[in-house]
């Protein structure tokens, strides 16, 4: 399947005002990630408006066709109802010459649903009427080309993955261009990594220090095999309780900061995985090194954005360099999802925020 843009459906308000509104998708070529129940469909749009006014999203309608053109499904979020729907859009408010995000409230369909494509229409209304842009998408099924392990062991909890409400999934490309931050959205597809004991407890007594908590400190490996490209293992270390807060001013004008100690892998495909919040002083392999699935890179800690809470950020991205790089679908082996049967490992399985899966060393 291929992405299809439709030529610009610019509808004029009633009055004939020059007030206009186009569409975008992002990323331009959107992938689906494929979940035991559904077919998941990450990508946002960006609208902009030509024009003296500022408009109010007021619906938007998807058509889901399969190849032959048949209408599947039809859905919407708008101003039906005592309650409208379209409260659930978190930005509803487009200004003349400034692009507005607006994540896809279609993000999940049923994956027995056999479309090639998803035709949306935008609805908006100002002062002289309402404006109209329809786009088009067909996105595709991405198979993870690297046999990923996740990069810790024992009793992981997916702290925050990348489902529709993770923050992973909030970051506005808008003000992330503005800020010279990123081209594309790399934290797409990313996950924070915990680890917790079988009751799901974080900690053992509330958290007050680092060692407190039952993923500080855990080794961390290698989710494929590759080469390092990047390799920071000097980035200040939060000491818990007092010193947890990141500076998020500061980290605007020095962004690799962010990641605190990290380690980037090329896998040698077009796949890069990148690895953050070390410990400090824990990273043990070099630029240019290579390494094996599975090989031990450092050890967890608090360093950069992490703040208060012990995790590994860790995501797929198609570029080895994050501010150019779009973020890829993961599929892992060799984990058993908490509950599953002894044994009963997945191979190439899908997870998410709130999981708990276990690997056993």
């Amino acid at each position: 399947m291929r992405y299809v843009l439709l030529a610009a459906a610019l509808a004029a308000p009633a009055t004939g005002s020059a007030q206009r509104l186009s569409v975008a998708v992002l990323p331009e070529r959107p992938l689906i990630e494929r979940s035991n129940c559904c077919q998941l469909v990450n990508f946002d749009f960006e609208l902009r408006t030509a024009g003296a006014d500022t408009l109010d999203l007021v619906g938007i309608h998807v058509t889901a066709l399969d190849a032959g053109g048949r209408v599947l499904a039809l859905k919407h979020v708008g101003l039906n109802g005592m309650v409208p729907s379209i409260r659930t859009v978190a930005q509803t408010k487009v200004v003349p010459g400034r692009p507005t995000t607006v994540f896809n409230p279609f993000y999940s369909w049923d994956k027995r649903d056999r479309f090639a494509s998803l035709r949306f229409r935008f609805e908006l209304r100002g002062r002289a009427g309402v404006v109209e842009d329809s786009v088009t998408v067909s996105p595709t099924y991405y198979q993870t080309k690297t046999d990923l392990v996740l990069p810790l062991q024992g009793w992981i909890l997916v702290h925050d993955g990348h489902d529709y409400y993770s923050h992973h999934r909030r970051m506005d490309m808008a003000v992330l261009r503005q800020i010279g931050l990123a081209k594309a959205q790399f934290n797409r597809y990313a996950y924070d990594f915990s680890i917790v004991d079988p009751e799901g407890r974080l900690n053992r007594t509330g958290g007050k220090t680092n060692a407190d908590w039952y993923g500080y400190g855990a080794e961390v490996v290698a989710p494929g095999a590759g080469v390092v490209k990047v390799a920071v293992n000097d980035a200040k270390e939060h000491v818990l309780p007092d010193d947890a807060k990141f500076d998020g001013e500061a980290a605007l004008k020095q962004p690799d900061t962010i990641a605190g100690n990290h380690v980037v892998i090329d896998h040698g495909n077009g796949e890069c995985s990148f690895l953050a919040h070390l410990q400090k002083g824990s990273v043990t392999v070099a630029v240019g090194e290579k390494v094996r699935r599975g090989q031990p890179i450092g050890k967890m800690g608090l360093s950069g954005d992490s703040n208060w809470l012990p995790h590994v950020h860790y995501q797929l991205m198609s570029s080895c360099a994050y501010q150019e790089a779009e973020g890829l679908p993961s599929y892992f082996s060799g984990f058993a999802r908490a509950g599953a049967k002894t044994g009963d490992h997945e191979r190439r399985g899908q997870i998410d925020t709130g999981d708990i899966v276990v690997v056993r060393p």
